[in-house]
């Protein structure tokens, strides 16, 4: 997929993002990746629920262990920090039909 930009169109902000990385620990460049997926989980929640696609996000796990499958996978490098399990539920699922459960809004958000 590409958008087709000339050649060195984005060459400044790549430099930018790549200085700025630079500067950084490797653990916290670690923990920048880990929110970066975050927004990528946020974007795939909504398109899922566009779609009318079941998905629940998950943390949780044991990353090392999931991990370990990855590379065994030949996915040597990868690392995990989050989940996400996406399907559509079995149509006789007697839970989809239970009352659902929330919290009033004023008890979950706050107005600045």
């Amino acid at each position: 997929m590409s958008r087709e930009l000339p050649t060195g169109t984005l060459e400044g902000y790549q430099n930018f993002m790549i200085s700025k990385i630079a500067e950084k620990s490797a653990e916290e460049v670690k923990n920048w990746a880990q929110k970066q997926c975050y927004i990528g989980l946020g974007n795939i929640l909504n398109t899922a629920a566009e779609l009318k696609i079941d998905a629940t996000p998950m943390e949780g796990f044991s990353a090392s262990d999931v991990t370990l499958a990855l590379q065994n996978e030949s996915l040597k490098g990868f690392t995990v920090c989050l989940g996400i399990a996406l399907g559509y539920r079995h149509k006789e699922d007697a839970t989809s039909a239970y009352k659902k459960v929330r919290k009033p809004l004023s008890e979950i958000v706050v107005t600045l």
